[in-house]
This record gives structure tokens, C-alpha cells and sequence, in this order.
């Protein structure tokens, strides 16, 4: 499996929250930053440290910053408690970490700030993880999980997330200790038919999944309010027709911490970067696994709605094995512009990605990136990014300004030093360094 370090830039961020977005002013903003200092400070012994840092609000549409610290380079002014600027055009917006004069900033996008405090400060919490993680030995690492966007990798997954809600949901021990060990059950079952997938899952379970459990136990719930949210997170990635690849673990880590946490409140401080979440909990739990006889996994799968969710999953595949066709032949097969990737960064929605074999993933509806060439926004989508990040292919250009591409559903801002140029052998536009 690929790893990918998020450490140059790569985060997907658009479905951390789950509450209603908020219309921001400078005089809430400053609220906004108490809030998720009250809450880290009154939570530090979760993580042994108070990760309360710099965090920069950022407007997508007009690039104004809104800060709780002023820069090292003075570019901020001070406004009241916070400090407000303009991001300058080459650094990429999305809710992820970056360096910019001389700090390290948890970076929010504030069209995806939500109203409700509790929301909020979950979100606050979660990125202000990320910009600390490292230091208490997690790594930024997005892996490629594009399993989870096969038929047999999404039915058992959400075999097991409706095992993880019954889970949530019932109050008898024996009840919870048995839908856990059908969910594990379940896990097991899909990792068998994609080799090497337990590692990738594990991955992103320690990279998101620990972030956002973080972020469900600061942000002050209560019991009932809490487990309301898990169950919401898990119902709202199963919506329509959403991908599970990078998602799914905003859901299962955070259902399997509050459950262990109800017996060791501290249990996190135990686990590191090595760690294998999914044994680690399967002991925690006591739980035995049993054997796996095919015919017993299906009696159990039609416990958690088994049928219904195999009959969604053929349907979606049909369409989806279409849809991919569309885009290849669109993308790869006829001409198109290609750009080569130096140091991309990039926020998209991961919602309705799709997982093209052997080419990469396409993202159907925003994408957002800048990299050395300049920067590129998509607003409809219709985005490969390759294999390891080595390039992205977009469809073919309908003008060219000077600096400045025009597609369909796509604008390319070019950097002085770059140009784009038609090669006469396949047809393709080919963004190259004049």
C-alpha cells in the first residue's frame, strides 16, 4: 500500500463536521477562538498537553485571514482580540496545517465553520490535533484506501458500521460486546479480500480517526448528545452514494474510543504511530474472534440489514463502473491536459471520488490545488490526480488568456515561468517551465 505524508500540504476536509455552517463577523470570531481555548485547556490531560496554537480563519472566496496570533512577519494587523490579513494567492486553502511566517497554523476554512458551539469546537479541536500530532508521535499520513470503493470493500463496511451503532446505541454490556465483535467480524471478513488493507485502514484510523475522537471529547457534549453524533457521522457517510475512502474512519475510531473510554479514560496515551488500532481494540474489548465460515457471516449480516445494503451496493456498482468509463475515456483514453506535480496541494470533496484502476482517483465535484505551475480550481469537479500525486489530468482547454486556462469546469491560473503547450503526437496540452 501507498503511504502518502501529509507533511507538503494534502488534506480532504469536507466532511469533518456535521453541523450547519455559520456566517462569520470579526466580533464573533474572537468567541469563536476562546471557546476552543476554554475547552483544550480544560482537557489536557487527555493527551498529557494543552494543543491549544495558532489557528487561521480563511474565507475562500476573498482570501481574508482572521487569527488568534499575529505573524512573525507582520503581515497581520491587529483587529480588537484577533488579527486579520489577506493569504497571500500562492498558499492553498483548506482546513489542514501550514507553515506561513514562521508559524505553524491549523488552517479553517470558514465556509465549513458550523454554528453550533459544540460542532465548532469539535472542528477547532480536530485541526489543532493535526498541527501538534506529530509531536506526540503520529504521523500525517493519508494512505490509499480505494478498496473501500469496491462492492465487497463497501458492503462489509457498512456491515460494520451498523454493527458500531447498535453498539453505540444499546446499554447492556453483553449487547455492546456482541455487536462490537461482529463489527471486528465484519472488518476481518473485507480484509480478507484486499491483502494488505488492514495496514492502509490503520493508517487513516490514526491519522483522522484518533483526530476526530479527540475532537468528540473536547468539544463538551453530553453522553446522550455524543452518542446522537456518532450516530449521525455513521448514517451520514452511508447517505447516497458517498465514498467510504477517505471517511470512514471520522466514524469507526471515534464509536470504538468513547466505548473504551467508558472503562479507561485515557486509553489514547497508550497507542502511538506502530500501533494496530484494530488489534489494540479487539484486546481492550476481550473479544474473541471466531473462525470465519461464510455461511455464518451472511446469517450475521442479516442482522444489520444485510440484504438491503448487498442490493444498494449492486446498484451502485453498475453505475459507478459507468461513470468511471465516462471519466477515463474523458481523462486518460481521449486528449487532455496533463500537469506535473511537484509539491501539490490540494482540498477536495471526497464525497463522490472515485477510484480509477490503475489511473488514480477522480474527484467528480470541487477541487482546489496550487503547486509550483500556479494553481488550479475546479469548481464541477472532473479532476484525475494520478497515482502518487505525479500528475493531474483534466479535460481539454476551451481558452487561452495569457496566464490564465479556461475549461469547462476548470480555471488554471499559471505562474510566471510556466506555459502550456500542445503536443502534436497525442494531442494533449502539456503544462510545462518555459
Amino acid at each position: 500500500m501507498r503511504r502518502i505524508y501529509l507533511s507538503i500540504g494534502i488534506l480532504f476536509c469536507f466532511f469533518s463536521t456535521d453541523g450547519q455552517p455559520v456566517s462569520l463577523k470579526p466580533d464573533s470570531i474572537a468567541i469563536y477562538f476562546k471557546d476552543a481555548e476554554l475547552s483544550t485547556s480544560q482537557s489536557t490531560r487527555l493527551w498529557d498537553m494543552n494543543f491549544y496554537g495558532p489557528v487561521m480563519l480563511v474565507n475562500p472566496a476573498t482570501r481574508e485571514v482572521y487569527t488568534n496570533y499575529p505573524d512573525k512577519a507582520g503581515a497581520l494587523k491587529k483587529q480588537g482580540d484577533i488579527f486579520t490579513g489577506l493569504l497571500p494567492a500562492g498558499i492553498n486553502i483548506a482546513n489542514y496545517v501550514v507553515e506561513w511566517n514562521g508559524l505553524r497554523w491549523a488552517m479553517i476554512m470558514t465556509n465549513l465553520v458550523p454554528a453550533r458551539k459544540e460542532d465548532r469546537v469539535n472542528l477547532f479541536a480536530h485541526e489543532l490535533f493535526h498541527r501538534v500530532q506529530q509531536e506526540l508521535g503520529f504521523g500525517l499520513i493519508t494512505p490509499d484506501n480505494s478498496h473501500l470503493d469496491k462492492k465487497n470493500g463497501r458492503i462489509f463496511l457498512r456491515l460494520e458500521l451498523e454493527a458500531l451503532k447498535r453498539a453505540v446505541l444499546v446499554h447492556k454490556r453483553k449487547s455492546v460486546h456482541r455487536h462490537l465483535t461482529n463489527a471486528f467480524l465484519f472488518r476481518k471478513h473485507r480484509q480478507q479480500f484486499f491483502p494488505g488493507s488492514g495496514m492502509a485502514e490503520n493508517w487513516l484510523e490514526l491519522n483522522e480517526g484518533i483526530t476526530e475522537y479527540t475532537g468528540l471529547i473536547i468539544d463538551g457534549r453530553t453522553r446522550d448528545e455524543a452518542v446522537m453524533k456518532l450516530v449521525r457521522k455513521i448514517e451520514g457517510i452511508q447517505a447516497g452514494n458517498m465514498s467510504f475512502v477517505r471517511n470512514f474512519a471520522y466514524a469507526t475510531t471515534p464509536v470504538h474510543g468513547y466505548l473504551l473510554r467508558k472503562n479507561k479514560t485515557y486509553w489514547n496515551r497508550g497507542i502511538n504511530s506502530e500501533t494496530d488500532l484494530t488489534g489494540f481494540f479487539v484486546n481492550q474489548f476481550r473479544i474473541r474472534l471466531p473462525a470465519l465460515i461464510p455461511g455464518e457471516i451472511l446469517r450475521i449480516a442479516s442482522e444489520y440489514n444485510g440484504d438491503s445494503i448487498v442490493s444498494q451496493e449492486n446498484l451502485r456498482e453498475e453505475s459507478m463502473t459507468a461513470l468511471v468509463k465516462e471519466y477515463t475515456e474523458k481523462l486518460v483514453t481521449h486528449p487532455h491536459v496533463e500537469i506535473r506535480c511537484y509539491s501539490l496541494k490540494f482540498t477536495a470533496n471526497t464525497g463522490n471520488q472515485l477510484a480509477a484502476e490503475n489511473h488514480g482517483t477522480i474527484y467528480q465535484s470541487f477541487f482546489s490545488g496550487a503547486d509550483d505551475w500556479g494553481t488550479l480550481l475546479a469548481e464541477k469537479g472532473g479532476v484525475l490526480v494520478v497515482a502518487g500525486k505525479k500528475r493531474i489530468n483534466i479535460s481539454m482547454p476551451v481558452t487561452v488568456d495569457g496566464n490564465t486556462v479556461k475549461g469547462e469546469t476548470w480555471i488554471l491560473k499559471l505562474n510566471d515561468g510556466y506555459t502550456i503547450e500542445k503536443h502534436t503526437a497525442t494531442g494533449n496540452f502539456i503544462v510545462v517551465k518555459k
